[in-house]
């Protein structure tokens, strides 16, 4: 029945659970759902829960994505650095995964007291961002060895990032 409503809001259905009487959504009611297309899990949603959506895509490099992290990082006097490291990364991502659905979401680096502390970034990149980035380059182990932390810092380096 409700996916029923989804689409046509202007009608009423019994349910079985209050046979007489209609059941109605109001006019002012909205879903607002989130999806991590990463999620391969969830990626392929009922078609006909689908079609009753819209689909608005929010990629890190891109709309109202592009920059929240080194915003976010600025407000809160963190190492903005660390925004360019992870949009390079990104770019080098999108490359390897042939497309902008696999990428290191800003959440990992905003956190409240991040000073750039050498050793809480590689905790973070080791036991958050690498992992995720193994499964999506699962069997190409030379293309995952220049995701490795020490690896991205000799690319990309600390002194580099701060100008761009």
């Amino acid at each position: 029945e409700l996916l029923f409503l989804l689409e046509y809001r202007s009608h009423s259905v019994k349910t079985s659970y209050r046979p007489d009487e209609g059941f109605e959504l109001p006019p002012n009611l909205y879903f607002i759902g989130t999806m991590n297309t990463a999620d391969r899990s969830i990626a392929l949603v009922d078609a006909a829960l689908r079609r009753r959506f819209d689909f608005v895509p929010f990629m890190p490099h891109d709309g109202p994505m592009e920059g929240l992290l080194r915003r976010w990082l600025e407000a809160h006097d963190g190492p903005v650095w660390v925004a360019n490291l992870v949009d390079r990364v990104n770019e080098d991502l999108r490359r390897a995964l042939r497309g902008p659905h696999l990428q290191i979401g800003h959440s990992y680096f905003m956190r409240p007291g991040l000073d750039g502390d050498e050793a809480t970034l590689r905790r973070i990149w080791d036991y958050n961002v690498y992992p995720f980035i193994e499964d999506q380059l699962y069997g190409r182990e030379h293309e995952l060895a220049q995701f490795r932390w020490e690896n991205v810092l000799a690319r990309y380096g600390q002194l580099d990032l701060t100008r761009s």
